[in-house]
């Protein structure tokens, strides 16, 4: 039989351990994308999103629903028991969305569904956004980023989680259980 170890945080506490990650992240994105292109191509993007806001806050409230689905997908191919136990909600008390599989899976294929949103929303948009300067796909793509704060807690609350061990989604809370031998 193996023992189970409880490897998870609050909401309310994730969001809070979250302010880190979160300004990390924008201390290092920002600073380049203004050396690269100026101060003002981040301004004038940052602007259109501001007065444009009713075009953005559904790309805003769609792209979080999207970061449920891109976790509940990886859930669903990877996992061994397949969609049947893949859910997505909201966590009401909290205003947290979330996608749960609720069956074992192998660490690695957890970190993996963890990471993918904030690869697909925030990464891959940041990149085309450097790489084509265009100000307004990198702030979304740094907004989704930044929606990705609990994923990248939960990946470094699991750093020392071997990938072959077995863990299972927290119900209610950011992380998982990890079944040990």
């Amino acid at each position: 039989m193996s023992k189970t170890k409880d490897i998870s945080v609050g909401m309310f506490k994730a969001s809070i351990l979250c302010i880190p990650i979160l300004l990390i992240i924008i201390a290092l994105l920002i600073p380049l994308y203004i050396r690269l292109y100026g101060v003002m191509n981040l301004f004038f993007a940052a602007r259109k999103i501001v007065f444009g806001w009713w075009f953005f806050l559904p790309v805003i409230f769609i792209g979080i629903f999207l970061h449920e689905v891109v976790h509940a997908m990886v859930f669903g191919i990877l996992g061994d028991k397949g969609f049947k136990y893949v859910h997505i909600g909201i966590q009401w008390d909290t205003i947290t969305p979330y996608a749960h599989y609720d069956k074992i899976i192998r660490a690695l294929y957890y970190r993996i569904a963890l990471l993918a949103p904030a690869l697909i929303l925030g990464v891959l948009p940041i990149a085309v956004g450097f790489l084509f300067q265009q100000g307004i796909l990198f702030i979304l793509g740094l907004l989704f980023l930044l929606f990705s704060g609990g994923d990248l807690l939960i990946l470094w609350l699991i750093r020392m989680v071997p990938n072959k061990s077995y863990v299972k989604d927290h119900p209610t809370r950011a992380g998982c259980y990890v079944y040990e031998d």
